[in-house]
């Protein structure tokens, strides 16, 4: 067997770099996170965690954003075994919320609310939760009992304003809600 050259195995490299190269950022950036969930299932826990950050803090800031590849990333970074500090899903939370991806918003949101031992920063969480339960219509007895624990804090500020108000208009989409309901159910003779 003839030997090798270092040219063989610079040629391999060369030829890995030109096919990376040829992957744009978006598939990168997905490929990216699937490494990071597998990292994370290996048990490669920190390792998992800096790819995922990174992975879904790059995804956040795609434009245009893909809002099932966000959905997506966010569910199945939540349920990974990756750990976060409550700060980092806040802000991923706040971020999807802002770029009007309301179910990855939520995910992120409740994973923060978890961890997180600041009052202020939970309260605020509560709140956004509950508006973007309410505005999509997703669960709204449960946007309620987040609304509700703004207002248990403290219930004189614009935090509880806000959540009074978005607390009304919960109570308006439940009364239309059982309103359609029996209007669905004709009963005749």
């Amino acid at each position: 067997m003839p030997h090798r050259s270092e040219n063989d195995s610079t040629q391999t490299t060369d030829n890995a770099q030109r096919a990376e190269e040829t992957v744009s950022p978006g598939e990168r950036i997905r490929n990216m996170i699937t490494k990071g969930l597998e990292a994370a299932n290996n048990g490669e826990t920190e390792n998992a965690a800096r790819i995922l950050q990174y992975g879904l803090t790059a995804l956040l800031r795609e434009e245009p954003v893909k809002f099932q590849d966000v959905k997506d990333a966010a569910n199945k970074i939540a349920g990974s075994y990756a750990e976060f500090p409550s700060l980092q899903w806040l802000e991923w939370g706040a971020t999807a919320k802002q770029k009007n991806i309301p179910e990855a918003a939520i995910v992120l949101l409740e994973k923060g609310i978890a961890k997180e031992k600041d009052a202020n920063l939970i309260r605020r969480a509560h709140l956004d939760i509950g508006e973007l339960r309410i505005k999509t219509k997703l669960d709204i007895n449960v946007a309620m009992e987040h609304l509700e624990k703004v207002l248990k804090e403290k219930d004189d500020d614009k935090l509880a304003e806000q959540a009074k108000k978005l607390m009304e208009e919960g109570r308006n989409i439940l009364v239309q809600q059982a309103y359609a309901g029996t209007k669905k159910f004709k009963v005749t003779n």
